[in-house]
């Protein structure tokens, strides 16, 4: 027996075992830190996933609605036998596209021509107020055509007025598709009539065909009549989809190319994403069909995508768990030189039996007054980390979202965790320090610890047998601390609806009294019935039952001191029977 404390005190309290459990503090914080920064990483991610397909949905549904515009205005053709130029400007002022609509340019309607029906409407259009109408450009073509309506008709879009859009090849490619396909469709990059010098801006446009209503599709009878269309600047466009883009850096680019020439907009001006030698941090790649016109939405992080709070909680777990790790490494090295130091004056004086006793007696109360010192100086750090969180938390309550709160309450109850367990310490190296041999009567010592534990019993409503138990030589506290700790667990660990049941009883033979102290509780398996009794060993985590894992050990070294053994019976879901010995004296 004395062999096996021997045995277990040299594997624990020794400079080797401090430093085993430093490294695998260590790594074990390490992983932390590792996993809490890729899952901050990954949230981050997430978040660049949403937004990037919020800006696609936004494009999407916005490009759907000036759609239905054009469509409106195709019914509004549909619907009367001629739509004037007053009409026109009616239905686009309805809209109101400049507050409603922003991003286009322009809404209007362009005719076919041959050369014959282009001179008749040059000489109706000038006799009618436009005496400066022309189509343009100048030149000799088997088919034209002509913008006639374009509103809202400001400095702008009078550039446009009367442009030949079939004569040049985009604009053309996406006329003859809305007529062949009888929907909408959008042309490549242009640049629009109505560009000036300052702001250029590059521009496409949105073709809707209008057919004869009465024939609408007898092509044999030539039905088309013309177009509705939108121009669009593609910088105020996206502006007006968009808004601010704090934290991305967006290009488009049509044709679903991304190329110099086919890069329609980019949110900085420049064409910055295609340098090869930047390092994004997030990137997104994403296809979008636009009136049959294939799109290409080029997405990037940039410095101010990554927020504080993404990388202050993997910090606060780094940094904490390195002090508690240094605090806990400190602590066992504490007791292990201070078990050196006990091991050290018991070997240098066994030839002198009376003078080791009471060198002995003289080092336990040496060691007991070091432990309280020990445990009072590690006290303060954890104290102080305690003092901090609560004033990171006062101080930067709006700041801390709910995630960065949890990780700092984790810090918080970890800390308290080892205050505890400091505390757990230095109680089991006081054990017999100071206490004397005494009559006790094991009745009264019951009697007590069911009165500390009186608020258990009422509680869990437990049914307590108790028998007759012997007058015996035993240190009084060490005895009421051992059926304290082993009550405790009988409460603690029961069975969810079912009352808890404590039996105590003794036997005795010709050395010791051997008593036990029975429990319904949820059992232990036959497996772990040795390893219960060892210092910080747990079968359950803290969430499940609270405890600092050092009560059963306390159990065993008071046994022990009374020159006797602990062991216990146990069935899983039946409940456990634990058995103590004290030599008789």
């Amino acid at each position: 027996m004395t062999k096996e404390r021997k045995s277990f005190s040299s594997i624990f309290h020794n400079v080797y075992t401090a430093w085993i459990i430093l490294i695998l503090s260590l790594a074990i914080t390490v992983v932390a830190w590792y996993i809490s920064a890729n899952f901050s990483k990954q949230l981050a991610e997430d978040r660049f996933d949403s937004r990037s397909g919020e800006i696609v949905t936004a494009i999407e549904d916005r490009m759907s609605l000036y759609e239905q515009a054009l469509w409106g205005g195709l019914a509004l053709f549909n619907a009367s036998d001629s739509v004037s130029r007053d009409d026109w400007f009616s239905y686009v002022s309805t809209l109101d596209i400049q507050n409603k609509l922003p991003g286009i340019q322009g809404m209007g309607y362009a005719i076919p021509l041959n050369e014959l029906r282009k001179d008749s409407l040059i000489t109706q259009l000038q006799s009618n107020g436009f005496p400066e109408f022309d189509v343009k450009p100048e030149g000799i073509r088997d088919i034209y055509s002509a913008i006639i309506y374009l509103e809202p008709f400001d400095w702008r879009n009078q550039r446009a007025f009367g442009f030949d859009m079939w004569s040049n090849e985009i604009r053309r490619d996406a006329m003859q598709r809305s007529i062949s396909e009888n929907k909408a469709a959008t042309s490549g990059i242009i640049t629009l009539m109505q560009e000036t010098d300052e702001d250029v801006q590059k521009g496409f446009l949105t073709y809707l065909p209008v057919f004869d209503k009465a024939n609408p599709m007898n092509y044999a009878k030539e039905p088309f009549k013309g177009w509705v269309y939108a121009a669009f600047r593609a910088g105020d466009l996206m502006k007006g989809i968009l808004g601010e883009t704090k934290g991305y850096e967006i290009e488009l680019y049509d044709d679903g190319l991304k190329t110099k020439d086919n890069l329609l907009y980019s949110s900085d001006g420049e064409l910055k994403l295609l340098d090869n030698t930047r390092k994004e941090e997030y990137v997104k790649e994403i296809p979008m069909s636009i009136q049959g016109r294939d799109w290409l939405l080029y997405v990037r992080s940039n410095e101010q995508f990554i927020q504080v709070k993404d990388t202050l909680i993997p910090k606060m777990i780094a940094v904490g768990g390195l002090i508690i790790d240094i605090l806990l490494f400190l602590v066992i090295l504490s007791i292990s030189r201070t078990q050196k130091k006990a091991e050290a004056a018991v070997n240098e004086r066994t030839a002198e039996l009376n003078l080791e006793r009471l060198v002995l007696k003289k080092r336990n109360e040496e060691l007991s007054e070091f432990a309280y010192i020990t445990s009072h100086d590690l006290q303060e750090p954890l104290r102080t980390i305690r003092s901090f969180i609560s004033l990171l938390e006062e101080k930067n309550a709006e700041k801390l979202d709910e995630e960065s709160k949890k990780y700092l309450s984790i810090i918080a109850n970890s800390s308290e965790r080892m205050s505890d367990l400091i505390i757990a310490i230095l109680n089991y190296s006081r054990i017999g320090a100071s206490s004397t041999l005494e009559s006790v009567d094991a009745n009264e010592v019951v009697q007590d610890v069911l009165q500390d534990l009186h608020s258990f019993v009422e509680r869990t409503n437990t049914k307590i047998e108790i028998e007759n138990l012997p007058l015996l030589q035993a240190y009084k506290s060490e005895f009421h601390l051992l059926l304290q700790n082993l009550f405790t667990n009988a409460f603690k660990f029961q069975k969810e609806g079912v009352d808890p049941e404590i039996k105590v009883s003794f036997t005795e033979d010709t050395t010791h009294y051997i008593f036990s102290v029975e429990d319904n509780g949820i059992g232990i398996e036959e497996k772990y019935l040795e390893r219960i009794f060892k210092i910080f060993q747990r079968l359950h985590t803290r969430t499940e039952y609270e405890g600092t894992g050092i009560g059963l050990a306390h159990c065993r070294k008071i046994a022990l001191l009374h020159k006797g053994e602990i062991w216990a019976e146990s069935e899983l879901g039946v409940g456990s029977k634990f058995y103590f010995s004290i030599e008789k004296l």
